[in-house]
């Protein structure tokens, strides 16, 4: 198991992934040596006081951490100070966290954004220059930065740690100066705020304006009004009646362009000036006007080299004093920027318009900088402008999916997130409750919508090649010989119209085997079954309200009538007829599938977002693929579970609760961290895990540990022992995280008082309340219970998750990287033919397995080993369960050592309720349920679990309607002989009506005790079947056998059809295909695989094998079940997933 899904080719053994890991996510800690240590003992069990394996994360996490290839990455974000260019001017980011301000985009637009805080991060310092500036910025190693070379045209997006001393940062700005010219007001009271006075008492300032160099701005002020008087003498022209704010207040950031414009132009006469050499220089002695002259000019987008000081000392009066100037970038100014003569001809002159305009990189380093870190989320650009117009990264966008979701264009999108969450070895969950249903009208082209089931088979297609990998091995180091295969959800409302479709998908073998599928069901059709109220199935009227169909629909269909939008029944395309139904009829059609074909699951949606500890900030209408995490759009989750059997007291007489005192806060911590390191494909996946930082600790081992502490699982004392636990184990959790949110920070959307109100936060004791309320809560939610198959096998072979133990021991077939010593490989193996020779072949024989040949080695103390056509090398491994091997007193007939076969439903049930409560997100658990029962029981089992309050969704199994699972070891060798049952007399039969390339074939399929017995067959002349004294179509009777070889077809009222089927069969070889078909049905063969033979039929029997495999088809129960990846039979259905025994494999891995 290690070998092939978890360890990394730098690895040697388990030791040195568990430190792989921990040094991974010690990476987040200021103190990494110590934290490394910390999280080693909680994966490994030493110092902890554990055996090994007390603690192991999911799968994705403990196979990529530390290896590289998940691209683990810090979240790009700014530290506090950085100054971010608004429409208000420049401000510290910090002081914008927490909300939305207006920023300029890498488009030279200015739109709204969310600016927030995340979390207590390591910052590099940036140091860059240009003409002999120099600037800093502190930013994450990971922030993404736009650059360019010297060399080279365009820009190309760089993380800081990636950052080199060519880089040129790419820069933008505002355009509201280009597309416009200064005001004469602006130039006014630019001028005045410069150069202006107000007099002492009096409401009105007073603008002097002196000799030949300010004659240019009469003409600004003239049409103010008269000016006052004129000293020739001084030469002075005085303005008066000017308002006194003009002088007193700078210009208000909201004034137009043209008033911004003229108020630095002005403002620049005044106290500005143009050198001999053309540097153009504004100068202040009060640090807050020019603070302010170059937020205006950076809104405007004139280019500036930042603020500057000088000290200085008054050769009059001896008195100290600073000058503050900036220096403009002659390259972004035009000559209209110059009001005054002197200015405009020097600029014209002299000014040095080659000035490089970029920011280059000099330097990135480390620091001992680790704190709070801030970004903004640009919706569209994924960028903003930092002051001076440097260019930045999102940390990432908004998680909606945007404006009209139902669209093709949305609709290729969303597939390629799929893409890209698969070959990141991602599961994928999706709603496609947002597609319009089958049949809905196309509007421009005149066409109808295949609708959303029909377009699952694209999603179903596209992954099947995704996960499929190259089929390659690799000697590299760093490359995989084995991907995990992202598991996939789909779930739909009971409201869609396309619900009935999806409900029966999967009742046709292989349709979309790609997916998990689930129903969700809501409070109101629940009441409605109950009552025996009708159900009508509804969609927005997106043909009358087309544009606010686009804006709002979102596949919520309540909120959308919330927002004013009109929700219709739908009508049948084809009969214009209303799609109202008993609401108990449709609940018989979700319980008949999941009866026969084990799905759709049933997820409860409303108990799902009653429960939501985020009900106030999100919407749920998805789940990941097995459904232990409830998510919304965009929503991630991080797993880990702990192993229960390495937390009982030393006379297992419980749980060692100060012992898992120790290990939670670090699984807590452990799991938070990969928030921060984690990488996932999506922005809007990076959204979710900084803004709620879900995690899901969960557990394993539940059953192996209760048979240690000879508890009967399913018992009232098993379902006490287990609430308690489960109670303590949310409260430590709850705390853990409330401590680390005073340390590094609550989750963004915290909201104390929303949060505290939450249903499932209210059952959590008075302290761990009061400790969120104080400091605040690190994650969103913390507990989910969630499949382990492999973990649990990697642990040392618990019990998987809550489940019971499946048996006391089993034989897997693990795949060996080489045969022992003592067996010699055939030189040549011919698995089509059966042949072996050369080398060892007299130690070998084949076998069958399924439909396959595998070679099994016969030498005396080896018959464990063999040779797989696909698989290789593999050997057959007795597996004990950890309590079996364990418990020194096991008595496997003890009443407390009970597997999944003596269990009964409510045995299940019982422990779902007990968890329930204390599980924030939700459990992946089966209830496996005998083949023999009732369906009406059957039905009860997910309304008791919906009458709950708290359990959020049922899977069940019932045995053989998936035919192949792990078997007892201690079962016979060898392929089990049948007999045939006795044929009675009469048999009921199914009568079924083929035609193939012109043939039309009537076949009669006989049934003994509901199974498939016998077939005959005959061609039928023209459209209606040939029957004796037929005087209406038929579909169902009985075959009576009169004697050997004759039998008659008898009708519903057992009227004599044909006297005697065989005479009118069109040839022995039909006649003698139909015996062997027969004889194989009697022994017990699988239909699908006659129907997998007969579809081979050519020559003058493919019409017989082709209508034959037609008629059988419809009574397949299911394909025997096969693992995707390495082709084994040895499969078991556990916690909602099948899950291969021999390599691991599941769909929910």
């Amino acid at each position: 198991m290690y070998e092939q899904n978890y360890r990394y080719g730098k690895d040697d053994r388990v030791p040195d992934t568990w430190f792989r890991n921990a040094r991974a996510l010690a990476q987040a800690e200021e103190n990494v040596d110590e934290w490394t240590r910390k999280f080693y003992e909680l994966l490994s069990g030493k110092g902890l006081g554990t055996g090994p394996f007390p603690f192991t994360p999911g799968g994705r996490i403990f196979a990529n951490a530390g290896t590289g290839l998940g691209k683990a990455t810090l979240i790009n974000c700014l530290a506090g100070e950085t100054l971010v260019l608004t429409d208000q001017g420049r401000k510290p980011i910090k002081e914008l966290a927490g909300s939305t301000a207006t920023l300029l985009t890498r488009n030279g637009k200015w739109v709204e954004a969310p600016v927030k805080s995340y979390g207590e991060q390591p910052l590099r310092k940036v140091t860059l220059s240009r003409n002999g500036q120099e600037r800093v910025l502190y930013a994450t190693p990971n922030h993404r930065w736009y650059v360019g070379t010297k060399a080279t045209t365009g820009y190309k997006v760089v993380e800081t740690d990636g950052l080199e001393s060519y880089h040129r940062l790419e820069r933008v700005h505002s355009r509201r100066h280009t597309a416009t010219s200064p005001s004469a007001v602006g130039v006014a009271r630019g001028f005045a705020f410069g150069d202006g006075n107000t007099r002492v008492g009096n409401k009105a300032a007073v603008v002097n304006l002196v000799g030949e160099k300010d004659s240019s701005l009469n003409e600004y002020y003239e049409p103010l009004g008269s000016a006052g008087y004129e000293q020739e003498g001084n030469q002075i022209t005085r303005y008066q009646g000017i308002p006194d704010s003009w002088a007193d207040e700078p210009i208000d950031l909201s004034e137009s362009s043209a008033v911004l414009y003229g108020w630095a132009a002005g403002y620049f006469a005044a106290d500005g000036c143009v050198s001999g050499n053309g540097e153009v220089i504004m100068d202040s002695c009060t640090r807050e006007h020019i603070e302010h002259f170059i937020d205006v000019i950076e809104v405007l987008g004139i280019d500036h080299y930042g603020l500057k000081t000088q000290d200085r000392t008054s050769n009059l009066t001896g008195e100290d004093s600073t000058r503050y100037y900036v220096r403009l970038n002659p390259a972004s100014l035009r000559e209209e920027f110059f009001v005054l003569d002197e200015h405009r001809i020097r600029f014209r002159e002299n000014g040095d318009r080659s000035l490089t305009y970029h920011w280059t990189v000099e330097s990135v380093e480390e620091t001992d900088r680790h704190e709070t870190v801030y970004c903004a989320e640009v919706p569209e650009e994924k960028a903003f402008a930092l002051d001076n117009g440097i260019l930045t990264g999102n940390c990432f966008v908004s998680g909606f999916q945007g404006y009209d979701q139902d669209s093709m264009d949305e609709i290729q999108a969303e597939l390629t997130r799929q893409a890209k969450i698969l070959a990141s070895e991602g599961g994928y969950g999706f709603c496609a409750s947002v597609m319009r249903p089958r049949g809905a009208r196309i509007g421009g082209v005149g066409s109808m919508t295949p609708g959303a089931v029909q377009m699952l088979d694209v999603w179903n297609k596209q992954a099947a090649t995704i996960v499929a990998g190259s089929g390659l091995k690799s000697d590299r180091d760093d490359v995989k010989d084995k991907i995990r295969k992202g598991a996939q959800m789909v779930t739909l409302h009971i409201w869609h119209p396309d619900v009935l479709e999806f409900i029966e998908a999967k009742q046709e073998p292989g349709r979309l085997h790609k997916f998990n599928m689930s129903v969700l069901v809501t409070d109101e059709f629940m009441e409605a079954v109950k009552s025996g109220d009708k159900w009508a199935l509804r969609f927005p009227d997106y043909e009358n309200e087309k544009e606010f169909y686009k804006k709002h629909w979102d596949g919520n269909l309540k909120a959308y009538q919330e927002k004013g939008g009109t929700v219709k029944t739908w009508k049948d395309p084809a009969t214009g007829e209303p799609a109202v139904y008993e609401a108990r009829a449709i609940w018989e059609t979700v319980m008949e599938a999941t009866y026969n074909r084990n799905e759709p699951g049933v997820i409860f949606i409303d108990t799902i977002n009653r429960e939501n500890n985020l009900r106030y900030a999100e919407h749920i209408d998805a789940t990941n693929p097995c459904a232990e995490q409830l998510l919304p759009i965009g929503g991630v989750c991080l797993l880990g579970n702990l192993n229960l059997t390495q937390f009982l007291r030393d006379d297992r007489s419980g749980f060692d609760w100060e012992l898992l005192g120790e290990a939670v806060p670090r699984a807590v911590r452990f799991l938070d961290n990969v928030n921060d390191l984690s990488y996932v494909p999506l922005e809007e996946q990076q959204r979710n895990l900084q803004e709620k930082r879900r995690i899901g600790l969960g557990h394993y081992g539940d059953g192996s540990a209760l048979m240690m502490m000879k508890t009967r699982y399913g018992s009232e004392e098993a379902a006490r022992t287990m609430r308690r636990f489960q109670r303590r184990l949310a409260n430590r959790a709850y705390q853990a995280s409330a401590r680390l949110a005073e340390k590094k920070g609550a989750f963004p959307l915290f909201d104390k008082d929303e949060y505290l109100s939450s249903p499932f936060v209210q059952r959590l004791s008075d302290k761990t309340k009061e400790m969120i309320g104080d400091l605040g809560l690190r994650n969103s939610h913390l507990l989910s219970i969630q499949p382990t198959g492999n973990t649990s096998t990697l642990g040392n072979a618990p019990s998987s998750g809550i489940e019971p133990v499946f048996m006391h021991s089993y034989i897997r077939t693990a795949e060996q990287p080489g045969l022992p010593d003592e067996l010699e490989r055939p030189e040549v193996i011919d698995f089509e033919g059966g042949t072996v020779s050369g080398g060892g072949a007299g130690d070998w024989a084949f076998e069958e397995q399924g439909d396959e040949h595998v070679l099994r080695a016969t030498a005396e103390g080896l018959t464990e080993w063999q040779i797989h056509p696909t698989r290789g090398v593999c050997k057959d491994q007795e597996v004990k369960d950890y309590a079996v091997r364990h418990m020194e007193d096991f008595d496997p007939d003890a009443e407390w050592a009970v597997t999944t076969r003596e269990l009964g439903v409510d045995d299940h049930l019982r422990m779902m309720e007990a968890l329930a409560p204390f599980v924030d997100a939700s459990m992946s658990k089966t209830i496996n349920i005998p083949n023999d029962y009732p369906f009406e029981d059957f039905k009860e089992v997910y309304t008791k679990a919906w009458e709950t309050g708290v359990i959020k969704g049922v899977t069940t199994y019932r045995a053989g309607t998936m035919s192949a699972v792990l078997s007892d070891d201690d079962e016979s060798e060898g392929v089990p002989r049948t007999e045939a049952p006795d044929r009675p007399d009469i048999l009921p039969c199914a009568i079924h009506r083929v035609r193939y390339r012109g043939d039309h074939w009537t076949i009669l399929v006989g049934f003994l005790e509901e199974d498939p017995y016998e077939v005959f067959a005959f061609k039928s002349e023209g459209e209606a079947p040939l029957f004796d004294n037929d005087s209406e179509r038929v579909d169902e009777g009985y075959i009576r056998k009169n004697e050997s070889g004759h039998y008659s077809l008898l009708g519903p009222s057992e009227v004599v059809l044909i006297d005697d089927i065989t005479s009118h069969m069109p040839s022995d070889e039909v006649r003698v295909e139909t015996r062997l078909v027969s004889t194989a049905l009697r022994h017990g063969s699988r239909i699908d695989f006659l129907v997998e033979q007969l579809e081979k039929a050519e020559g003058s029997i493919a019409s017989f094998g082709q209508s034959m495999a037609k008629a059988l088809r419809a009574h397949t129960t299911d394909h025997e079940v096969t693992c995707e990846k390495c082709g084994s039979a040895n499969v078991r259905h556990v916690e909602g997933c099948m899950e291969c025994a021999d390599c691991g494999h599941s769909r929910c891995s």
